[in-house]
């Protein structure tokens, strides 16, 4: 959390607080724990990925890629042994195909 918080330019005081960004704040309301944030004036909270989707005005999906993205994540795992041989099965219809047109 603090390093998605440092990323956005946001500094929590000595007690963990922050001017909470989802309000017009203008005493530290916002507690940040380790991986969660409640700001207590106006109720907003949740883990790191709700609040990069508040903070950014975006779904909770585009702020987990926005996330993956900005911290060097990778998201997209190998192929899987079956995904793999459905993609070759797929491969060699089409080249098939194309061989067809061909001729």
């Amino acid at each position: 959390m603090k390093a998605v918080l440092q990323h956005f330019g946001l500094v929590p005081d000595r007690r963990g607080n922050i001017l909470c960004p989802f309000h017009a704040d203008h005493r530290p309301s916002c507690k940040i724990y380790d991986n969660s944030f409640y700001c207590w004036a106006c109720g907003a909270g949740g883990d790191v990925i709700n609040f990069t989707a508040r903070y950014l005005n975006a779904s909770n999906l585009e702020a987990a890629k926005y996330l993956a993205a900005a911290f060097g994540i990778i998201t997209d795992g190998p192929e899987t042994l079956r995904q793999q041989r459905e993609r070759e099965k797929r491969d060699k219809l089409k080249y098939a195909e194309q061989l067809r047109e061909a001729l």
